[in-house]
């Protein structure tokens, strides 16, 4: 016992040696400084946008699950300048530990999750991960980050995580996940004491057997964007930004607040769903493989769905900062198929398949003339399309309102339910058109007069400016997908009603 004592404090010793001249060895202040990388060039363009901050921040992230994966990119994909990964488990990926199965589903989660991250996303030079073993107190093995995540699902490691955030003024993020709910609860040292939060709350007892793996992606995905929004403030404060004082819950339909939302910790599920068959056999189109695509699909192909995936577009290194499952390197050089790419990985995350079409939603193909530069051949998603495919719902994760106005259209005259999402740097709307429950997008919005206005005004622009890009952020679009897929599967459920 004593032998096995002094061969840990040694080996603690040699680890400790060993990240002190890593840490020495990092990247120079100037690389990592570089904050005009074009991986951010799409948050660059937001008023006020300091990215600079970011990437002179370091935030230690504990854990390996579902959430510490969306979590993990997220971070990158805004440019901290370093991250520190510090797991909890050494077991084999499953297909919840989404990056880390993508990197290898043989490999401790953990070395999976920095794999993906070091050396298959396309992240800027001016990042940096560190994994750490989360025996021994990690985080004092580090220089004092400048944030701490705990997306741990371990009572203890929580308890350990925020007693250091309280000791040493630290701001603290702790997120858990059961089922179809997520809880977050955060520590703002600035309020004074640790008052602020007694607790990092975890949710008790197992998962059901038959509970469905899409649920809890969406739930996961849902309160990491949250979490994700309060790190952002906390770096890079913006004009305007607003900080929660008080735990924050989901579940499918709804977010609460406060002491209400610690009481959905107590007991079981307080959302009851139905069972993975609930998905099975059911075909879904989603067309648009970009930033809320990413999202939305993770949730959809996890849920035992059949999904196909429409996109004309390449990836480019632009979308690094939002499309964390299709800007791997390979894919950003060789200018891949955003839809191919999509699929593959999908595919290989969920064990599903999942198939890609390049196509385009429109009525006709003479209308795209005027706002698409297309230079191959594509599949024109319109009514005689998705009627001879036979699908169950369609899902849009478009990026103007065009192909939001045709979906829109095809699902009314065909009767199939569509579940439309839309972003904007900072917040975002989900919105569907059940057949017999909800008005089409049409009759919500106006969606056919916006598409009009947005034909005018596309039709007068010259070359130099048809492509120009809007200002986007990963953190809006990790939530928005994420309810947008989580409203299509609690539709399948039976659970779904329109609130008008």
């Amino acid at each position: 016992m004593i032998e096995n004592k002094l061969l840990r404090t040694e080996r603690d010793n040699f680890r400790r040696a060993s990240i002190e001249e890593m840490l020495r060895g990092m990247l120079s202040p100037e690389a990592r400084s570089n904050s005009q990388s074009p991986i951010f060039d799409r948050q660059l363009r937001l008023q006020g946008w300091n990215q600079k901050a970011l990437s002179n921040s370091s935030v230690a992230l504990i854990g390996s699950s579902i959430s510490a994966n969306y979590l993990a990119a997220g971070l990158l994909a805004l440019g901290i300048g370093r991250v520190y990964l510090m797991s909890d488990s050494d077991e084999v990926p499953s297909s919840l530990e989404f990056l880390a199965r993508l990197a290898s589903p043989n490999i401790p989660r953990s070395e999976g999750l920095e794999h993906w991250l070091n050396c298959s996303f396309y992240k800027s030079s001016s990042c940096s991960i560190s994994l750490l073993d989360s025996y021994s107190s990690p985080l004092l093995m580090i220089e004092k980050p400048s944030l701490i995540i705990d997306a741990s699902e371990d009572s203890a490691l929580k308890s350990e995580s925020l007693e250091y955030a309280v000791n040493f003024g630290v701001p603290y993020i702790s997120v858990s996940v059961r089922e179809s709910e997520s809880i977050l609860t955060f520590y703002n040292p600035s309020k004074g004491g640790g008052e602020s939060l007694k607790e990092a709350y975890v949710f008790s007892g197992k998962n059901s057997k038959s509970y469905n793996l899409g649920f809890q992606a969406a739930a996961a995905g849902v309160c990491s964007a949250l979490a994700l929004d309060i790190a952002r403030k906390m770096l890079m404060p913006l004009d305007g930004d607003y900080l929660p004082e008080v735990p924050i819950f989901y579940h499918p339909g709804s977010v609460e607040y406060g002491d209400l939302a610690i009481e959905k910790l107590k007991g079981k599920s307080t959302y009851p769903i139905g069972p993975t068959g609930s998905t099975n056999g059911k075909k879904v189109l989603m067309v648009g493989a970009g930033a809320l695509g990413n999202f939305a699909g993770l949730v959809l192909s996890l849920s035992g769905l059949e999904l196909h995936i429409a996109d004309f577009d390449s990836v480019e290194i632009t979308n690094a900062n939002r499309q964390i499952l299709i800007a791997d390197r390979d894919s950003v050089f060789m200018k891949r198929k955003k839809a191919h790419v999509l699929a593959e990985h999908l595919s290989q995350i969920a064990g599903a398949n999942c198939l890609p079409i390049i196509g385009i939603a429109a009525h006709s193909s003479s209308e795209l003339a005027n706002y698409f530069e297309i230079d191959s051949d594509f599949e024109l998603i319109n009514a005689d399309f998705v009627k001879s495919r036979g699908y169950d719902a369609i899902v849009g994760c478009v990026d103007n309102p065009a192909a939001r106005a045709a979906l829109d259209r095809i699902a009314f005259e065909l009767s199939i339910p569509y579940f439309d999402g839309g972003t904007e740097p900072f917040s975002g709307a989900v919105r569907a058109y059940i057949p017999g429950l909800s008005p089409s997008l049409d009759a919500q919005i106006g969606i056919s007069a916006i598409a009009e206005r947005w034909r005018a005004a596309m039709a007068q622009r010259d070359s130099c400016t048809l492509n120009d890009k809007e200002p986007s952020v990963i953190i809006s679009n990790m939530l928005i997908g994420s309810v947008l897929a989580g409203e299509l599967l609690r539709f399948f459920s039976g659970k779904y009603n329109y609130k008008p």
